[in-house]
């Protein structure tokens, strides 16, 4: 009978410093070399569609993640120093939301208009004879 092991989580990696050129296929590669690659995500510039120098590489088992972490960071890749960690976990911040009671209103009586202090009668009183 074999023993059952805990099911290994998956982990996502960091990746800065690329060379704008590189593409997720090559990034699935290298990473590839360390173990079974779960999914590549090459951050781009929403525009014009041009890499930004960072991926995330999520692999499917932890131990295959960080060995791929320590092999690669530091090292040359095109011509660049490539900077490989794990990614930190994205939290969302909420910020809490004051509730204020809406103010009282006030109701301010309207004034009773006098003949002859409208606009019209300013206006007849400034024209010229």
């Amino acid at each position: 009978m074999q023993k059952k092991t805990p099911a290994q989580k998956s982990k996502t990696i960091y990746i800065g410093n690329l060379h704008y050129k590189i593409d997720e296929k090559n990034l699935r590669g290298i990473f590839g070399k360390y173990g079974k690659v779960k999914w590549v995500k090459l951050v781009k510039e929403p525009k014009s569609d041009k890499s930004q120098g960072i991926a995330f590489v999520e692999m499917f088992n932890s131990n295959d993640a960080e060995r791929a972490i320590k092999k690669l960071d530091g090292s040359l890749l095109d011509g660049r120093t490539i900077k490989v960690s794990e990614a930190a976990e994205k939290k969302s911040f909420i910020p809490p939301i004051k509730i204020t009671p809406p103010k009282e209103k006030k109701i301010i009586p309207r004034k009773k208009l006098i003949p002859g202090s409208g606009l019209k009668e300013l206006f007849k009183n400034t024209k010229k004879k």
